[in-house]
């Protein structure tokens, strides 16, 4: 990774829908707002113009590591268009997945954390290092496909959750620990359960 963490995480996926995949590159230590604020970079491919950053997507306080996990590319609200996931911490503790949906205008400019059509959070304050980011095909027949988190590093030996949450065609801002399924190891230290999740 380069200068505040940049290229930690690499993400493609067409969120509008024109064929070509977006690509986002994260830099979750810059101090984009405040320190370790956090930022994920989008280049759009479409321009031909691979050096030019078309949108920024920003943490805003410290701590927040916004940009830590990045997943694009899947429609979790049955619009035809793929969403932009990205993970920080509020506060530097909690875990936070804000929720861009794809727009056929595409992104451009700046977003803000609270320019999120949702945000998800974790239940209480984790200090866990590490948070997974996935999808999984449409399980439950709504057109939407479905979203994966896992916390590889949760629980007081490092046993590790994933949650599988059902894709709506509304979504609400709310807790990602009350998802539709919960995936729990058999009591097994250092498991990890969650660092990949698909």
């Amino acid at each position: 990774a380069g200068e505040g963490g940049y290229a930690s995480e690499l993400a493609t996926g067409d969120v509008n829908n024109d064929g070509i995949h977006e690509i986002f590159v994260s830099a979750p230590l810059e101090d984009a707002m405040a320190t370790d604020s956090g930022v994920v970079y989008m280049y759009d491919p479409s321009d031909g113009d691979l050096y030019d950053i078309d949108a920024t997507f920003q943490g805003e306080g410290d701590g927040e590591n916004f940009g830590v996990t990045v997943a694009a590319g899947s429609d979790i609200n049955a619009d035809g268009l793929g969403d932009l996931l990205i993970a920080g911490r509020l506060g530097g503790n909690t875990w936070q997945v804000h929720i861009f949906f794809g727009a056929v205008s595409g992104f451009s400019g700046t977003f803000g954390t609270a320019d999120a059509d949702t945000v998800l959070s974790g239940e209480m304050e984790e200090l866990d290092d590490r948070l997974a980011l996935g999808f999984a095909p449409d399980l439950n027949g709504d057109g939407a496909n479905e979203l994966l988190i896992g916390t590889p590093d949760a629980g007081d030996y490092g046993e590790g959750m994933a949650y599988l949450m059902l894709s709506s065609l509304v979504w609400d801002d709310g807790l990602f620990g009350t998802s539709d399924v919960r995936f729990a190891p058999y009591g097994n230290d250092d498991e990890n359960l969650g660092a990949d999740v698909g």
